[in-house]
């Protein structure tokens, strides 16, 4: 599977890149009840299998590039953000 940059990425929709927050407001997730249904965006284990679920989630949510671009810049390490696991946001750092 070939892997795009982040810079890539950034290029082809700058206009799709909110400047501030705000797309936090629209995330899916953002009223997902932990008690009740878990925290699938952070899986025990750092398998493909367990990260399915929060992939699938982030899929269905349309500020998925927001929050992906936001994990890339804020490099953040841990967790599903916009629909990839931290291996795969290391690999769109490169």
């Amino acid at each position: 599977m070939a892997t795009r940059s982040m810079a890539s990425i950034t290029r082809q929709a700058p206009d799709m890149v909110a400047d501030d927050q705000d797309w936090r407001a629209e995330a899916l997730c953002k009223n997902w009840d932990f008690k009740k249904k878990g925290d699938p965006w952070h899986p025990a284990s750092e398998s493909r299998i367990a990260a399915i679920e929060g992939k699938n989630l982030c899929g269905g949510c349309k500020v998925r590039f927001d929050c992906l671009i936001d994990a890339v810049q804020s490099d953040t390490r841990y967790g599903i953000r916009g629909g990839q696991t931290a291996d795969e946001r290391r690999r769109l750092r490169k």
